[in-house]
């Protein structure tokens, strides 16, 4: 599998194997790094299907990681990615493409993606039963998609589009101490929406339940930065409306969470 004399980055690299692609790939044993890479770069252009074979900690790392396994729920749904938590055995990471494994190495603190040598079609069945052996790895995570046309169905275009711009944040910040509950609940507080309604329509989509949506509540009031008043309705115990505090009225959705991180990071 080293017998190439040519080496490229992984994103270029990994790009160009998807466009070469006919028939479905198979990846096995990437960091969690790098199935998030393949993940964004799958969602970015059409391929054939995906087959991902790996350890069930690289899986659950990017299931905890909101951004990532809300596109690759997307994937999952269209039919074109499958994860598995199982590796074949006596290989390392690779793409496995009709006829050629493309091995990846690290020289000089760069990951690079080296293309192996022809492979015959043993190799493959070795992966697809290894696949068909297994049951899927459950991401328990909705698809991105669903989100936001459900988040914009249940409330309007810009609680989505100021969600949208919360999870971008959220993706851009190095070890957060903040998730996607926080986000949803400073956005609907920006807008000052009923913590009764954004706990449903977490719940109906399998984002989060209410219990857990509460407990974030409590800890952005703990911290000065949401506040709740009771809001009467025609039959029933009062609701809770979200809001701003003034002190953080006037932040940006971006700001409101970095600012949070750094909260919960004291």
């Amino acid at each position: 599998m080293a017998d190439s004399s040519e080496t490229v980055s992984v994103q270029t690299a990994i790009r160009l194997i998807f466009e070469q692609a006919t028939e479905p790939l198979y990846l096995l044993r990437p960091s969690t790094e790098l199935l998030e890479i393949v993940i964004e770069i799958a969602t970015d252009q059409e391929s054939p299907p995906l087959h991902v074979l790996t350890t069930e900690p690289e899986l659950k790392a990017v299931r905890n990681h909101f951004p990532s396994a809300s596109r690759a729920a997307d994937l999952v749904e269209a039919d074109r990615l499958t994860l598995t938590a199982v590796v074949p055995e006596g290989w390392g990471t690779a793409i496995v493409t009709t006829e050629t494994a493309h091995a990846f190495a690290h020289v000089d603190g760069n990951e690079l993606v080296v293309e192996g040598a022809n492979l015959s079609t043993e190799v493959r069945e070795i992966c697809r039963d290894c696949r068909d052996a297994h049951e899927p790895f459950d991401l328990r995570t909705p698809p991105w998609s669903g989100v936001i046309s459900t988040l914009t169905e249940t409330f309007d275009a810009e609680v989505g589009a100021d969600f949208e711009t919360t999870i971008e944040t959220l993706e851009a910040l190095e070890d957060p101490a903040v998730n996607v509950a926080d986000s949803a609940l400073l956005v609907a507080a920006r807008h000052e929406l009923l913590l009764y309604d954004l706990s449903h329509w977490a719940e109906d989509i399998r984002l989060y339940s209410k219990a857990t949506l509460s407990r974030a509540k409590s800890d952005l009031e703990e911290f000065g930065i949401v506040s709740c008043e009771k809001v009467q309705i025609d039959v029933g115990r009062p609701r809770k409306r979200l809001t701003l505090t003034e002190e953080f009225a006037s932040l940006s959705e971006a700001e409101l969470l970095r600012e949070l991180d750094a909260v919960r990071r004291e």
